[in-house]
């Protein structure tokens, strides 16, 4: 699965039952943040990544890309300089970005506010 676990039905859950134990309510805050912004996104951005990957190994489950692409870098198709390793690090840069937006969009726009 692409989206990092818990998914955001899971964790809205899980945000849910600790404000029924009292927990920190800045934690509980964050954890509904990202469910809302997974569950606003919805399947575009997974279905994104899943459409890139099945242009390289062809249609299959996003679980199976991305086990492909695993595979893949394991087999060293990353380590030459070349278009195969440009390809992969702007895709593995994209899937970065796409959890970061649901995940930690502040630490994104601050990120993207600091001059490389």
């Amino acid at each position: 699965m692409m989206r990092d676990r818990p998914d955001g039905a899971t964790l809205r859950r899980l945000a849910d039952a600790a404000v029924e134990r009292g927990e920190d309510p800045a934690l509980v805050t964050r954890a509904i943040a990202i469910a809302e912004r997974e569950a606003a996104s919805g399947t575009a951005p997974v279905e994104a990544i899943r459409a890139r990957l099945a242009r390289r190994y062809g249609d299959a489950p996003i679980e199976t890309l991305l086990a492909r692409l695993a595979a893949e870098i394991r087999a060293g198709a990353c380590d030459a300089a070349g278009p195969t390793q440009a390809e992969l690090r702007r895709l593995l840069w994209d899937i970065t970005l796409l959890k970061l937006a649901e995940s930690n969009p502040d630490y994104l726009a601050a990120a993207r506010a600091v001059p490389i």
